[in-house]
């Protein structure tokens, strides 16, 4: 604004000069309109606040002072606050800064009600004299709608530096309260007939207020004309509301009744954040706001406990992109929340199935982020719902694959479903790290997470994971060797192949079950080295000139893992196979071989 009011001040040409000025007055303006826009809100929101609590409250007295911090800003920089009042709005300037339609809370409303057409602040406003302006506004609000009249009130103050305008048809109401009322004598039957004229001027009049009052409404109004008498005699004072917009107006009523007091006050302490720039105050209302969290969890209020966490979240992130330093206070306040003594009794309540709503809570737990990982265990290990089951789960993998060390702290050997779980969680996690923490299942006791373990080592082409398998493929229980060699889906690193082909070598393999020598030959194949192909063709080679029924039955076996790998190397040996002198032999080979040709 200063380089424009520079340049005005430089340009010769009077329209380019004029140009520059007038910039400098409607940036001036909006700069104006958005500090009184401001005020205008803290001041509502400071009257709800006093609604809630009494004034003599310390956080009262502190929001009544920065809002008045606010406004004696605003007057030395502009030297008066004017306001236009409206049925549910207040405009600076002519333009919209505040809006409330909810007739029985509107500020707007308060004083429009009373005739109140304009508010004036003036530069000299003192402390006290505004503090009993909000306590007369807080005093007329508490009143119905029908019992309350704001004008008396300011009228007995008599305020020296906040003035008020009314229409003059108000003021001739309240100066003539108190006289004595004219006697009139009517015919009752009379007021219920004949008809109004109206003349051309009445006509233009009426319709330019109807179109007035559509335009402010926002929406268009189907009017009726001809208005006819009603049951009682009178003519109707408003206009029917189609289905529509009856239902929206009931849903509006129906949620202004549901927010409970607990929900208005979190609402108020988040707003009071939002506006709130000193490091002090903001870290005690973001420190109240951590006592309502206790409070909301202790009545295993879930949902209003999410949306407490989720308003933070998104202020954060709003506090972030602007570098603004408050953003660290909200990030220790998420931090520390699921660290709470509350959140430890939470795992308690679920260990001992007291849970009345498990399903919110799943949602209250999944937007915490990975600290929630503890207590997600133990809903998934304590509920036996399937589907709810299925949902922890998800909530589980999405939490547990941002962090994989908390997730590594529940396991326990005991519980081998929460175990296996967290081991499909690391599998579809890429990286060494998942490697290595799946690493530690080597040492478990219980087979099945043992086997969950392998299966999911077996999917890696890493080496490391070639090194843990090669630690199970040496284990003494058969069943667990057969799990390793059927696993592991690709063999890459030498000391595992090198095992692999001198166990195939080895006279001991003969003594191998059925099952055990297709998982080794299988594996061995998947190798894909000329030493592996080399040893397969011998076992085919072997069954031609032996009798021996083991060789026989390995060679058949040495067929179906050339089968499974499906390689042109594969084939070349198959096809050699057809020829063998051994019938059994030969009809393998080519029974493979037609399998392969179908499959591909």
């Amino acid at each position: 604004m200063l380089r424009e009011y520079t340049l005005a001040k430089n340009v010769k040409n009077p329209e380019v000069r004029d140009k520059h000025k007038n910039s400098v007055v409607w940036a001036a303006d909006i700069a104006e309109t958005e500090s009184a826009r401001e005020i205008i809100q803290h001041i509502a929101q400071t009257i709800s606040q006093m609604r809630l609590f009494t004034s003599d409250q310390v956080n009262i007295n502190r929001i009544a002072d920065v809002l008045f911090g606010k406004l004696r800003n605003f007057l030395e920089k502009y030297g008066r606050l004017e306001l236009g009042v409206h049925k549910s709005s207040f405009t600076h300037k002519g333009k919209n800064i505040y809006t409330d339609e909810q007739i029985k809370k509107s500020l707007p409303f308060l004083f429009h009600k009373d005739g109140v057409h304009s508010l004036l602040f003036s530069k000299d406003l003192a402390k006290d004299e505004f503090f009993d302006f909000l306590d007369i506004i807080n005093n007329e609000a508490n009143h119905s709608v029908e019992e309350n009249d704001i004008v008396i009130p300011l009228w007995e103050k008599a305020f020296a530096n906040i003035r008020y305008f009314v229409s003059e048809d108000f003021l001739e109401g309240k100066i003539s309260m108190g006289a004595k009322p004219l006697e009139y004598e009517f015919d009752p039957d009379s007021l219920v007939k004949g008809k109004i004229e109206l003349d051309a001027e009445d006509r233009k009049a009426l319709g330019e207020a109807i179109l007035s009052e559509e335009l402010a409404g926002g929406r268009e109004v189907q009017i009726e004309r001809d208005l006819e008498l009603t049951e009682d005699g009178m003519a109707p004072l408003f206009f029917a509301l189609d289905a529509e917009e009856i239902n929206k107006l009931e849903n509006m009523l129906e949620r202004n009744r549901s927010i409970t007091a607990e929900e208005e006050l979190i609402s108020l302490i988040i707003e009071m954040c939002y506006l709130e720039n000193r490091p002090g105050p903001f870290t005690d209302i973001v420190e109240a706001l951590h006592q309502c969290h206790n409070q909301v969890l202790e009545k295993e209020n879930y949902p209003l406990a999410f949306h407490l966490i989720q308003s933070v979240i998104e202020f954060k992130e709003i506090l972030k992109s602007q570098g603004d330093p408050r953003c660290s206070v909200l990030k220790t306040f998420l931090d520390n929340v699921a660290g709470d003594e509350s959140l430890i009794k939470l795992q308690k309540y679920i260990a001992e199935d007291q849970l009345l709503a498990p399903e919110s809570l799943l949602d209250y737990l999944d937007i915490l982020g990975p600290k929630s990982i503890p207590a997600l265990s133990h809903l998934y290990e304590n509920d036996k719902r399937p589907h709810f089951r299925k949902k922890v789960l998800e909530v589980l993998k999405r939490q547990g694959a941002a962090d994989i060390q908390g997730l590594m702290e529940v396991v326990q050997d005991e519980k081998p479903d929460l175990a296996k779980t967290i081991i499909s969680v690391l599998s579809e996690v890429d990286g060494k790290n998942s490697i290595q923490h799946l690493a530690n299942f080597v040492n478990y006791r219980n087979k099945d997470i043992k086997a969950e373990a392998i299966k999911a080592l077996g999917k890696y082409v890493d080496m490391t994971a070639n090194k843990i398998l090669l630690d199970f493929l040496k284990d003494d229980d058969v069943d667990m060797r057969i799990q390793v060699a059927q696993s592991c889906q690709h063999v890459c690193e030498k000391s595992l192949k090198d095992y692999i082909l001198s166990t195939v070598k080895s006279k001991a393999f003969r003594k191998k079950s059925d099952e055990e020598v297709q998982a080794f030959l299988e594996l061995l194949g998947r190798s894909q080295t000329e030493q592996a192909y080399q040893t397969l063709r011998s076992f085919l080679k072997k069954a031609r000139i032996t009798t021996s029924t083991r060789v026989k039955e390995m060679s058949l076996n040495a067929i179906a893992a050339l089968e499974s790998l499906g390689t042109s190397e594969a084939r070349v040996i198959l096809e050699e196979g057809t020829r063998s002198n051994n019938r059994k032999i030969r009809q393998a080979c080519e029974k493979s071989l037609n399998n392969l040709t179908h499959r591909y």
